[in-house]
């Protein structure tokens, strides 16, 4: 059993270190490569995204940020995870800024990660992990649900 064990998780590193497609037995390990690496890229994405995205644009009452750190020129997308920003070529991955948004009675002040970035959007991941930065994002992401008529309760006004 253990041995069937150690065989199923080294296939799942492989899987997620690699790339490549794993299937397991008690006896064998079978490894085929059937995945393109743009593939693999847009798959890895979608599934290290654990929560809801909301753009900006499609918001029905503005989500804010206040502050505004040089060079970056609003939000394009929020989620409990991290930012989209768009920017004016002047962040950079590993760049830590503060980052202070407003939404109806939340305000959240936080320092965000860019983890990738391009001339002109720059995605970003919160580096606080307070259960008060915590709920306030669960909240906020409730109400962003609910004042969009994504959920089937009305729960603000």
């Amino acid at each position: 059993m253990k041995q069937i064990i150690t065989v199923m998780v080294l296939s799942l590193i492989t899987t997620f270190n690699t790339g490549v497609i794993c299937t397991s037995t008690a006896n064998e390990t079978a490894v085929s490569n059937t995945n393109t690496s743009e593939e693999l890229t847009l798959r890895t994405r979608e599934e290290q995204r654990q929560y809801e995205r909301f753009n900006i644009r499609t918001l029905t009452q503005p989500v804010k940020l206040t502050e505004i750190q040089d060079g970056v020129e609003g939000l394009i997308d929020i989620s409990r995870g991290g930012v989209g920003l768009k920017h004016n070529n002047t962040l950079k991955e590993g760049d830590i800024i503060p980052l202070h948004i407003n939404y109806k009675d939340i305000t959240i002040h936080t320092q965000v990660q860019i983890v990738n970035a391009t001339e002109t959007r720059a995605g970003a991941q919160y580096i606080e992990h307070s259960q008060s930065l915590t709920n306030k994002l669960l909240y906020l992401s409730i109400l962003l649900e609910s004042d969009n008529n994504l959920l089937k309760t009305k729960l603000s006004t």
